[in-house]
């Protein structure tokens, strides 16, 4: 046998065994999004990125060319503006290129949180950060789903957007209600720190609580707006947020 041949067979089966074998899509996200934080860290344009990975285990080949013709179009629309028309619309006039609204167009495929993830990362200009976080927390709960074997119960940042939202804290178990609290508070950081106000970013982590949590935190913010002397004051009076914090 050739070294060629030697490299071929050492090589070749593995790589078969991931793009062609049906995984589940718990592990299926986890690569994808792996390989995204890697192509996103060598500072390769979203496009090209979702361009190579075409290529990764079902159903997020198929994801990654339908994200790629979001991030195209979307930048075709922002070049065929023009600078009166982008200076009328300052805000908002580069939002066909979002991420987060492309992945949200595919809610079988990525999880709320994952999404709601993006968003803070991109109103926060720190996609590259969200990714590797994003990537570290799912690779932590495909552990917990491979080693028990009703894992089912531990998906969460996994969980697909289409099916129903959990409404109330108690609805979720012990291992989502961790996630939700780490991810929320590290998402709330990372937006101050990267000098987005506190209200929008009040506004941003809501969406990463279950229904009647975020609805709460939102009154809050409307507290502070009008003119709640502390954050932490109006905070104090959200039962799921520990005394700690």
């Amino acid at each position: 046998m050739t070294k060629q041949q030697m490299n071929n067979t050492s090589h070749t089966p593995y790589l078969r065994t991931i793009e062609q074998n049906d995984l589940p899509q718990p592990l299926a996200l986890l690569l994808f999004t792996q390989r995204l934080a890697a192509l996103k860290e060598a500072n390769l344009g979203m496009a090209r990125a979702f361009d190579i990975l075409q290529d990764a285990p079902a159903p997020y080949g198929t994801g990654a060319k339908h994200l790629k013709r979001e991030i195209e179009q979307g930048f075709a629309i922002c070049e065929a503006m023009s600078q009166q028309e982008r200076e009328k619309h300052k805000d908002d006039w580069w939002h066909p290129q979002s991420l987060f609204k492309s992945m949200g167009k595919q809610p079988e495929l990525f999880s709320r949180i994952y999404i709601e993830l993006m968003h803070a990362g991109e109103t926060a200009g720190a996609v590259d950060e969200i990714f590797r976080r994003i990537h570290t927390a799912i690779a932590r709960e495909w552990k917990l789903l491979s080693d028990h074997p009703a894992g089912e119960r531990f998906m969460f940042l996994t969980r697909p957007a289409n099916l129903p939202r959990l409404e109330d804290w108690p609805d979720l178990n012990a291992y989502q209600q961790m996630v939700t609290l780490s991810l929320f508070f590290e998402t709330f950081s990372m937006l101050l720190f990267s000098g987005v106000a506190l209200l929008p970013a009040m506004d941003t982590v809501s969406a990463l609580l279950p229904m009647k949590q975020s609805v709460e935190f939102l009154h809050v913010c409307q507290e502070i707006a009008a003119g709640a002397p502390l954050l932490a004051i109006p905070v104090a009076q959200l039962d799921f947020i520990p005394r700690y914090a």
